[in-house]
């Protein structure tokens, strides 16, 4: 009988230590970046058969970060569509060389309709010899360039811009008193049959 409990009880530490956190390779709500010469795409993305909660041009503004200085700048709301997806996406232009990272002031929370990561930024690096900032560079009818965003990033300094939901941000519980008697349930039970059999 001890044996059974012992059985019981892991297997109900493994159900609680297996829901704490969840996170996929590949981000349920992202961002795809592109770099060509001095300008930058970016296209919110989502997997998992996820609707993007925030599009290019809404009141969620899009930041670019200058990883190396910290520097914080919101795009203009400039849309353009990318040939390949057919997705909406921000194009940042006359990008200055460097290594940046993208996201929404208001990043993308985790959500109850898939159990995955989120992506907070994700990261782009223009080298094309100093092109936007060489005074060659113009931006295109209806952009702009980026303003400050005196907020600061929204993310974390540290990682790789991903973060991991737990199972309670994404809508699985822990389990349940009536589960826990439920299983509490089975030993009489299982100690009944396994007398049987010896029997």
């Amino acid at each position: 009988m001890h044996r059974l409990i012992g059985i019981l009880l892991r297997l109900l530490a493994g159900l609680t230590l297996g829901q704490s956190t969840i996170a996929h390779a590949s981000p349920c709500l992202s961002y795809n970046v592109t770099v060509s010469d001095s300008t930058v795409q970016i296209c919110p993305v989502a997997t998992d058969s996820v609707k993007p909660p925030f599009a290019c041009g809404g009141s969620n503004p899009m930041l670019r970060q200058n990883v190396d200085t910290g520097v914080v700048v919101e795009l203009a709301n400039f849309c353009v569509t990318n040939v390949t997806t057919g997705a909406t996406c921000y194009e940042d232009e006359c990008v200055p060389d460097g290594s940046y990272r993208y996201g929404f002031a208001s990043p993308y929370t985790c959500i109850p309709e898939a159990l995955c990561a989120v992506a907070y930024w994700w990261g782009a690096t223009v080298v094309d010899n100093g092109f936007g900032t060489s005074g060659s560079c113009t931006w295109s009818s209806g952009d702009s360039a980026p303003t400050p965003y005196p907020a600061g990033a929204p993310w974390p300094t540290t990682g790789n811009g991903v973060k991991a939901c737990s199972a309670s941000e994404c809508g699985a519980t822990s389990p349940t008193t009536l589960g826990l008697l439920g299983l509490a349930a089975l030993a009489p039970a299982a100690i009944r049959a396994r007398r049987k059999r010896r029997g």
